[in-house]
């Protein structure tokens, strides 16, 4: 295997997904060392484009996790500056479902999928003296949606976990933060009937979806020395929906 280029030294999970992508692709075009997870046979590609490297690994599966890390950690020489989690296995999940719908798989590839990879890499992160967790998330947390009782708890969960991470690891010089996402226009086109896209545009101050470089780019601050007094915090990233 190849060793890391000089450069930030990052690891994406989720990236063959749609803010994973996008952030192989900026963090790579700025220079940065990256690998990434991914779950599908899908990331040859993509890692080709950018010249990172791809590690095929299911997130929700611990011992996955574990072997996946000692891949990066070599491909690193054992030192992580940034871990990204984004992790984003979406399903409706309604409470009057009788089979339980998605529930426990959507806890697991979220939720529990992000504790696993951030328990395997900070050893990695702790050798770099600098490391920086960033978590991405939803505002379904902080709004509840129809069909999305799943993901409401794991947005929850995750915000209480970048808290508790953030007073834990902090003594030892590793950040922690999350970003809430907004609706962005890919998703959107993807998931949503054109009444519920012109209701969200007209709750939404700033009048658009967002792209999503939006998220990468409040990715890229996070990872970076200006924010290296910013630590426990969840940050929204809507356009102002929730105001």
């Amino acid at each position: 295997m190849p060793r890391a280029r000089m450069g930030k030294r990052i690891l994406i999970t989720g990236g063959t997904g749609r803010s994973g992508e996008a952030a192989v692709r900026l963090f790579s075009a700025q220079g940065a060392s990256v690998a990434f997870f991914h779950e599908e046979d899908d990331g040859l590609m993509l890692a080709k484009e950018t010249g990172s490297i791809s590690i095929r690994c299911s997130s929700s599966d611990y011992r996955a996790v574990k072997g996946a890390a000692l891949v990066a950690e070599n491909y690193f020489d054992g030192k992580l500056d940034t871990l990204i989690c984004c992790t984003d296995a979406g399903g409706r999940h309604a409470a009057e479902d009788p089979q339980g719908g998605d529930w426990h798989r959507i806890l697991d590839e979220n939720l529990s999928a992000s504790y696993y990879v951030i328990h395997a890499m900070v050893p990695a992160l702790l050798a770099s003296g600098r490391g920086s967790i960033i978590l991405l998330s939803s505002l379904t947390g902080l709004r509840g949606m129809p069909g999305s009782a799943a993901m409401s708890a794991v947005s929850a969960g995750l915000a209480g976990l970048t808290r508790s991470l953030a007073r834990d690891l902090g003594p030892k010089g590793i950040r922690v933060n999350c970003i809430l996402t907004g609706w962005s226009e890919e998703e959107a086109e993807e998931l949503l009937s054109q009444e519920e896209r012109e209701a969200i545009l007209a709750a939404t101050p700033l009048g658009r979806m967002a792209k999503e470089e939006d998220f990468v780019h409040v990715m890229q601050f996070l990872a970076s020395e200006k924010a290296g007094f910013l630590t426990g915090q969840v940050i929204e990233v809507s356009g102002g929906y929730l105001l």
